[in-house]
């Protein structure tokens, strides 16, 4: 059936529809809404995680771990507190018992168990990400002047320095905490390990 005399076929805007077509195909540039800009962008390390993940209920400060793969796998820490900026869990040995220094680790990687210590005295303030952040050089900045040896030297012997007296006052806090339950020492110092026969899944820790 075609269509009356009358009718013109018009586009949803009121406008008449072209009477012929191109053969070919046409680009049409789309107009952009412009976004006006709140202020100056926030970097990853000036503000909190976005998608800051929720730590299981077993991860609560001064619950003792078992750390299931990477370097120290085997081995059992104290969970201190989470990191803002990454998520990820702090937790230390203490170096003196297990070997283990202050360490970022995902929570997927440990296994919460149900002892626990008492870190309310311990002091985490400044462990956070920028702790752990080694001092490299950008990408961009590969045209940069290259400082002498003497200055990276005195960069790192500095650097290292204040890790390792944050360490010493972690490790002379947290011990006598462990010393005050009987043979949790000995516990942290041993690292853990599955015997044949035995299942992780089915075990209490």
């Amino acid at each position: 059936m075609s269509a009356p005399k009358w009718f013109v076929p018009t586009k949803s805007n009121g406008t008449k529809m072209p009477e012929y077509y191109p053969t070919d195909d046409m680009i049409v540039e789309q107009k952009r809404k412009l976004r006006t800009k709140k202020g100056p962008k926030q970097t990853p390390l000036d503000k909190p995680a976005a998608n800051l993940e929720h730590l299981r209920k077993s991860i609560v400060p001064g619950v003792i771990c078992i750390i299931v793969a990477g370097k120290y796998a085997g081995k059992k820490v104290v969970y201190l507190k989470q990191c803002i900026k990454s998520g990820s869990l702090i937790v230390t040995g203490p170096f003196k018992l297990s070997g283990v220094p202050l360490l970022q680790i995902n929570q997927r990687y440990v296994i919460a168990t149900s002892q626990k210590v008492d870190v309310s005295k311990v002091n985490t303030e400044g462990i956070d990400f920028m702790f752990f952040k080694k001092n490299t050089p950008k990408k961009r900045d590969h045209f940069r002047k290259v400082l002498p040896q003497e200055e990276i030297k005195k960069d790192f012997e500095s650097k290292k320095e204040i890790l390792l007296n944050k360490q010493k006052q972690v490790d002379e806090t947290l011990i006598p905490e462990i010393k005050k339950t009987q043979y949790l020492k000995e516990y942290m110092k041993s690292p853990f390990s599955v015997r044949v026969g035995q299942f992780p899944h089915l075990l209490k820790f």
